[in-house]
């Protein structure tokens, strides 16, 4: 069986605007997910080598504020990916987030409802002052990650981050 991880690379893409909006939706990812009124989200793609082979990555950010963004991920897997234990698969993509120096701070299962998707909830400490606050939940094949992403501890786990990864919704 193979097993792969993505991990977002944040650094390395090109964001074009997407349209501005305080519930925004995305109909090709089959989410929502409340951005602030006044920051727009970015859309790029990005293709990763995986053992898998390429995946697509689909990113909406918006820089809530210097050193802070909101962020979600979505990708499809191969269908191989479904005969995988969901918790198996959101463990690897929590340790591949946090990379090899890193360090998991705060891990807890998960579900989004009403469906029960299956999800982690985990917060790392990823070294030179970089705080990064995940959702990820693997509906299928489709892996979501909603992301708060930080220099500062405490804007990863403040009330604003938290309405951002509760605002998160499955398409029906």
């Amino acid at each position: 069986m193979r097993r792969f991880t993505v991990v977002p690379a944040l650094w390395l893409v090109t964001l074009v605007p997407a349209a501005a909006a305080d519930k925004f939706t995305s109909e090709t990812g089959k989410f929502s997910a409340s951005f602030p009124k006044d920051k727009q989200p970015m859309e790029s793609a990005k293709e990763v080598d995986t053992t898998a082979g390429k995946i697509k990555l689909t990113i909406h950010a918006a820089e809530v504020k210097k050193d802070l963004a909101f962020i979600v991920i979505w990708n499809d897997y191969p269908e191989a990916t479904a005969k995988e234990e969901p918790q198996d698969v959101l463990s690897r993509v929590r340790d591949g987030a946090k990379g090899p120096d890193g360090k998991v701070l705060e891990d807890k299962v998960v579900a989004l409802d009403p469906n029960k998707v299956p999800g982690r909830d985990f917060l790392l400490d990823k070294g030179d002052n970089h705080f990064f606050r995940s959702r990820t939940y693997l509906a299928g094949t489709r892996l979501y990650q909603v992301i708060v992403s930080s220099t500062k501890k405490d804007d990863v786990t403040s009330k604003d981050a938290e309405g951002f990864l509760d605002s998160f919704e499955i398409a029906k």
